[in-house]
Order: C-alpha cells, then sequence, then structure tokens
C-alpha cells in the first residue's frame, strides 16, 4: 500500500483559482433536505394547532334525536324506493285470452267498470275524510259589519244591477235621438217583417227597390246641381216644405 505523501497535497493546491470544489463554508441551498424525519418536538405534540375561525358548528348533543332523525330519513328513502318500483311495475290488464261470447266479453267489461267506480269512491272518501280531519271548511266572507255575505246573491244582484244599467243606457240613447232616426228605423223593422214574404231573387227590373233608390237624397249627389226641378211636399215627419 502506498501512503498518502506531500505528492497528494501538491495536486490539490495545484488547481486552478476558481475551479477548485473544495468550500471552507457550505451553503443552505447545497445542504440536502431530509423531508422523512420528524422532531421531537412535533411527535411530543398532542394539542391540534389549528384554530377556529367564526362561529363553531353546534355538534349535536344528543345522540338519540341524531339516530331518531336518521331513521325517519332512512324511511322516507324506503317510501319513495317502494313508490317508484310501483310505478315502473307493468299494468296488469285482468282480461281472459282466446276466444269470447259477446256475453263473457259484457260480463268482464261491467265488472271493470264496477271496479273502477269502487276504486274511485274509495278514494274520494278518503280524500274528504282527510279534508274533515284538518280542518277544511268553505270560505266565508263577511261586510265592514260583520255579516255574512252570500256569494250566490250577491252575484245574481250584480247581474241585475248590470242588466238595468244596461238598459237605462240604450233609453237614454233612443232619447237622443231625432225624429227622422226614429221613423227610419221602424222603417228598418217593417222592411225586415216583410222581407220574410218576399222571393229570393231580386233583379234590375224590381220597381219598388228601384223606386226607393230614386227616393234616396244624398248630400253629396253631384247631379243634385243639375236638378231643374225641386221637390215640394211634406218631409218624413209631418212637415210641409217649401
Amino acid at each position: 500500500m502506498t501512503r498518502p505523501g506531500p505528492l497528494c497535497t501538491k495536486l490539490a493546491n495545484d488547481d486552478a483559482p476558481g475551479w477548485s470544489t473544495a468550500r471552507d463554508h457550505a451553503s443552505d441551498d447545497d445542504t440536502p433536505t431530509i423531508s422523512n424525519q420528524r422532531s421531537s418536538e412535533f411527535r411530543k405534540t398532542k394539542k391540534s394547532a389549528w384554530k377556529t375561525v367564526g362561529v363553531p358548528t353546534l355538534q349535536p348533543q344528543n345522540d338519540d334525536a341524531g339516530a331518531e332523525a336518521d331513521r325517519i330519513i332512512q324511511e322516507a328513502a324506503a317510501e319513495n324506493s317502494a313508490a317508484l318500483h310501483i310505478d315502473e311495475e307493468p299494468t296488469i290488464e285482468e282480461s281472459r285470452g282466446g276466444l269470447q261470447t259477446a256475453r263473457e266479453a259484457a260480463a268482464q267489461s261491467e265488472r271493470k267498470k264496477r271496479d273502477e267506480a269502487a276504486k274511485w269512491a274509495r278514494e274520494s272518501m278518503q280524500g274528504s275524510g282527510k279534508n274533515k280531519s284538518q280542518g277544511t271548511e268553505e270560505t266565508v266572507y263577511r261586510d265592514a259589519t260583520g255579516r255574512r255575505i252570500d256569494i250566490i246573491m250577491r252575484r245574481s244582484e250584480a247581474k241585475k244591477e248590470m242588466d238595468e244599467k244596461a238598459r237605462r243606457e240604450l233609453e237614454e240613447k233612443e232619447a237622443q235621438k231625432g225624429d227622422v232616426q226614429l221613423l227610419a228605423k221602424a222603417k228598418r223593422r217593417e222592411d225586415l217583417d216583410e222581407a220574410r214574404f218576399m222571393t229570393v231573387a231580386r233583379g234590375v227590373d224590381d220597381v219598388e227597390m228601384n223606386k226607393e233608390l230614386k227616393e234616396v237624397e244624398r248630400w253629396n249627389d253631384p247631379a243634385m246641381q243639375f236638378l231643374s226641378k225641386e221637390k215640394k211636399g211634406k218631409s218624413k215627419t209631418g212637415e210641409t216644405i217649401v
């Protein structure tokens, strides 16, 4: 074996300045970090270092109440699951296959109708009993003095008032009309009554219709200025026309 001598020391000192790997002091970045090692102080700590911020969550003090709540939730979930399975079950039609006579088919249809009617009546009775048990009553309306108001009677009275108001408005409207308008209305009513006995077809040779059209006077008739003969007589109301 060869013992290290001055030659090794010389080789170490012959390194160029700045290229030497030897360092007098180690940097913190060069020191390896050991992450799987725990200090004795951390192992000795038994109390949690976390701090509660805000209002702490209330923990249930009674275990029986929590168990009861869990039981109710489980029962509700079981009922919902059972109802879902019932809805998904196929509908069973109680009908007999094969050849059937008319009497058998009629009896089967009648029996099915009776069963459905009985089921509907049973459900209606259950619903009415539930409403009675819950105290469901008819709504009662009262006036300012506390007397009970009959809705049906009030509706009939309101309808009568509306009819009377419409009748008064019609009478006022008729009263505002002049004598000529009233005569024209009566004439139209007579024409409608006579129209029941007239034929459907009326042509250009209808004397009565042509006479009526010629007697009609229009204020914007452009041919009025060419008339050389003025009509004299009485108006529709009986007054003399000069």
